[in-house]
């Protein structure tokens, strides 16, 4: 991962550390009901948004830096920020009896991880061998070298369609970084 600049990084942690517990205060809401004041209904629905929005900042940041050796570590950073104050969470809203509340965080634990998953997930390529012509010539890349191999070992041309047994090899300053064989798609 590249290195975040110093503000970012002062952002990080405090993003961080403003979402664990705003995670958890978004049970402000379930205090009273809405009936008897609905203070606590506002103050917890805003607390939820700002949880919202601390979650896509931190996406957003560490989207910006991300590279796909670091998948597991950042994957890891969002699970345990999420999960860190999910226990106090629902032991609070058990203790009041405020079971129907606990609907709110499995919906917004599964929209978490569905994100993270989305942006950070496995790397899979498919390729439909009769609607898809892929060819060598369309691969291209700034920052990296893209190679096809042949099933013989041999170096395709540009002009040459990738075909079933064939490997793409991604190399970056003459190290693999990616490689991918191609296989049969399955449907």
């Amino acid at each position: 991962m590249k290195p975040f600049k110093w503000w970012e990084t002062l952002l990080v942690v405090l993003l961080t550390l403003l979402f664990i517990p705003s995670f958890f205060f978004t049970t402000v809401f379930s205090i009273e009901p809405l009936e008897t004041d609905p203070r606590f209904f506002f103050v917890g629905l805003a607390i939820f948004v700002v949880n919202i929005a601390v979650f896509f900042g931190l996406f957003k940041i560490i989207s910006k830096y991300y590279d796909y050796h670091n998948r597991k570590g950042v994957k890891l950073f969002f699970y345990l920020i999420i999960l860190l104050p999910l226990p106090a969470t629902i032991s609070f809203l058990i203790f009041y009896n405020h079971y129907g509340h606990l609907l709110v965080y499995p919906v917004l634990v599964f929209m978490y991880y569905s994100i993270i998953e989305k942006r950070f997930g496995k790397f899979s390529i498919k390729i439909d061998k009769l609607t898809d012509g892929l060819y060598v010539s369309n691969l291209a890349s700034s920052n990296v070298d893209i190679q096809v191999v042949a099933k013989n070992k041999k170096v395709k041309s540009s002009t040459d369609e990738i075909k079933v047994g064939d490997v793409i090899r991604i190399t970056k300053d003459g190290e693999a970084i990616l490689t991918l064989d191609v296989i049969k798609n399955k449907k």
